[in-house]
């Protein structure tokens, strides 16, 4: 498999076992910079769900607001190489890490609900940087990580707007991702959790990002 691609495509296996989209436009972006020292703008499009136009729109704006550099290309003068730029580099592996932290102890998986949601928000929600997951994932994630919680308790950290929350719950829900159950201590509110297959599918999709992030390191 090709170095560029590895990030990124445990990210499009998980995506497509689950059918819903993870990561955000921007991200994608990032993913692919984080596996390859620089790209040619029509190679990074070529890894984005993102029609041409917003992916241009996309890249021009992370340059702006310097989440990437973009440098003449030496090969062909008319064009240019992107990089991901070194804070943004740092950031993002340093975000990942802490999220790995507050999942693992001593290589094993902590037990759903060992920590609240907002610990695991300030690693998975960063309104500093870019978008990073999409409303769909947030909903899943936070689910894998706290089990059996109300709509209200997942609204409260997962950063979309009601309506796009509400919307995204539904959807899940029809596709057989999430569960419900009604809560013993008020039969008006459910209780929802990820379904077993959907475990394992980000079992899987933790495991190996954290492998990611230790050959980085040793790299």
């Amino acid at each position: 498999m090709p170095a560029v691609e590895r990030l990124l495509n445990i990210q499009r296996d998980s995506e497509r076992k689950l059918g819903v989209h993870t990561l955000s436009g921007e991200y994608e972006i990032i993913y692919c910079l984080l596996d390859a020292e620089c790209m040619a703008p029509k190679e990074l499009q070529s890894h984005s769900r993102l029609a041409p136009t917003a992916f241009y729109h996309t890249l021009k704006r992370m340059e702006q607001r310097g989440f990437v550099e973009a440098r003449v290309n030496p090969d062909d003068r008319r064009g240019l190489l992107y990089r991901l730029a070194d804070p943004m580099r740092e950031l993002v592996i340093a975000q990942h890490r802490g999220y790995r932290d507050q999942v693992v102890t001593n290589y094993s998986f902590v037990e759903p609900g060992a920590h609240s949601l907002d610990d695991y928000r300030n690693y998975i929600h960063r309104s500093d940087t870019v978008s990073h997951l999409t409303g769909d994932f947030q909903i899943l994630l936070y689910l894998y990580l706290k089990s059996g919680i109300s709509n209200l308790q997942i609204s409260d950290v997962v950063d979309v707007s009601q309506t796009k929350f509400n919307q995204s719950l539904g959807k899940l829900r029809e596709m057989g991702l999430i569960e419900f159950e009604k809560d013993p201590d008020d039969n008006r509110s459910k209780r929802y959790s990820v379904t077993l297959a959907v475990r394992h599918v980000l079992d899987d999709l933790h495991r190996r990002v954290f492998g990611w992030l230790e050959a980085e390191a040793a790299a």
